[in-house]
């Protein structure tokens, strides 16, 4: 079993890692590794999570190694691995393989294996150990080409030998002190098969996670972070490829709250355990935001204010040099906060987020059938009431108060989301849809609030564009003002619905 974890780097950081402290008193192996990866022509292989390869070592020795799908909460990973010296690297020689292995490959076309891409790098090793862990940390760097295309690689893994995987973790975090490493997702497998044109990237949308009466809170709970944080780093190689597809980072807002509702779930116990990472989830989250803000106003909103604009043929045309400020300005913010997601605060944060994981897998917690119900009840129960309390007199609310509205109704629909299957019930669909409803009509007016705020600064950066932008912002005025009442009628329909867990 492989246990790894991996980070990347700009290769202007090398030398940084090459002179770490941690590597002072090691002296490190190098190596030249040429790597061929092979699958079938419909890649038979990738579709089951199998890795097949084989790296010629010096000059004439080669390693088949065969990786079964990987178990991974984020940068950790875990996945069976069989590794057996073969006569050349021309095609893989399946006899060498336990039975284990075999069985993986049951139903495949194995005459059918050939070459899909290759990956050639340096590697620089480093050994280290204390009195119970034991540990390689390696430096690559180089390419992966296929089809005539290549893709840089330049990364840090840290594999455990011996002992127990904190140890990695205390490994990386020494190594983020010298250089600014940052979360990458993706294997050089994965990269390859991009490269190869055997998969490609979409944004990665919250997976429904079912929960019952035997498990404990706890066990709830870890399922909550881990299945936002795997949705989370799914949704990251995306973003920084695809700019333009505000979905990326959308998907990404909403991984990270859900795991800020997964911290409220949990702090609602009799014995919370504490999280020294709540304030980073928190400050990173606020970043996230103002690109956010501009994506919708960008790709939701001026378009249909537009298409309503030029419906009407006495409407003087929008000037192009308005048009291309706000994008300009769009393209920057979406800039800073890729940054911020290469930024070392960020790798702190999954590296806390992930470590914090694995201590609870130590935690027991004696529970009952009728404690887990009590306990999902109350959180449930606390949500609607402070729903609502917010959601009284909608029409005539403040945008301050309907914003703070909105936020209840996130809250309400997460915790629904989460706890529903705990009441052996039927799934509560129409109460759902209801409430997103509601959520969907107070986002509506809020997005037009926060879109009126960036007018203000694009006005302030061009004072040319003064009298388009007045034109949107009285557009946006008025189509605030006529949507407002169909919150009050979601709510007032929603209000009405019989309620799950009662």
């Amino acid at each position: 079993m492989e246990i790894e974890l991996k980070l990347a780097l700009y290769p202007r950081h090398i030398s940084r890692i090459l002179d770490a402290p941690l590597f002072h008193k090691i002296k490190p192996q190098q190596q030249h590794l040429h790597s061929i990866y092979f699958d079938t022509n419909t890649f038979q292989l990738k579709q089951r999570g199998i890795a097949l390869r084989i790296r010629r070592v010096g000059k004439k020795r080669w390693i088949q190694t065969l990786k079964a799908e990987a178990q991974s909460s984020g940068t950790l990973t875990c996945r069976p691995e069989w590794e057996a010296t073969v006569k050349n690297d021309t095609h893989p020689d399946f006899a060498v393989l336990p039975k284990e292995a075999i069985e993986l490959l049951a139903g495949i076309e194995l005459e059918q294996v050939a070459p899909v891409f290759v990956t050639e790098f340096k590697r620089t090793a480093w050994f280290l150990k204390n009195a119970d862990n034991q540990a390689e940390i390696v430096l690559d760097t180089g390419t992966i080409t296929a089809n005539n295309l290549q893709q840089e690689i330049c990364e840090v893994e840290f594999e455990l030998k011996s002992g127990h995987a904190e140890f990695l973790f205390d490994l990386a975090e020494q190594l983020l002190q010298q250089a600014p490493l940052f979360v990458e997702p993706q294997s050089k497998a994965a990269r390859g098969y991009l490269l190869v044109g055997a998969s490609t990237i979409k944004p990665i949308k919250a997976m429904p996670v079912l929960f019952h009466t035997d498990q404990s809170i706890t066990d709830i709970y870890r399922c909550i972070i881990a299945t936002a944080l795997k949705q989370l780093l799914a949704n990251i190689p995306g973003y920084f490829q695809h700019i333009d597809n505000p979905e990326y980072l959308h998907q990404i807002r909403v991984a990270l709250r859900r795991m800020r509702s997964g911290l409220s779930l949990l702090q609602s116990t009799e014995q919370p355990i504490a999280i020294s990472w709540d304030k980073s989830l928190r400050k990173i989250m606020q970043k996230l935001n103002e690109a956010r803000d501009w994506d919708v106003f960008e790709h939701e909103i001026l378009p249909d204010i537009l298409k309503k604009m030029t419906s009407v043929s006495e409407h003087e045309p929008i000037q192009q040099a308005t048009l291309a400020t706000i994008q300009d300005i769009a393209i920057k913010t979406r800039q800073r906060t890729q940054k911020k997601l290469h930024h070392i605060e960020f790798t702190v944060l999954i590296l806390a987020i992930e470590r914090h994981l694995m201590a609870l897998s130590s935690h027991t917690e004696m529970t009952t059938k009728e404690h887990i119900q009590q306990w999902a009840t109350k959180i449930l129960e606390d949500r609607w009431q402070v729903l609502h309390r917010c959601c009284q007199g909608l029409t005539t609310q403040t945008g301050a108060k309907r914003h703070q509205a909105r936020i209840a109704a996130k809250k309400m629909r997460y915790a629904a989301d989460t706890l529903f299957s705990l009441f052996n019930r039927k799934n509560p669909q129409r109460f759902t849809e209801m409430l997103a409803n509601l959520q969907d009509e107070l986002g509506y007016t809020n997005d037009r609030r926060v879109a009126l705020q960036l007018l203000q600064q694009v006005a302030q950066k061009k004072g040319s564009a003064a009298f388009d932008l007045g034109r949107f912002s009285g557009t946006l005025e008025i189509e605030t003002l006529q949507r407002e009442h169909q919150s009050s009628d979601a709510w007032r329909s929603l209000s009405r619905m019989k309620l799950f867990w009662r």
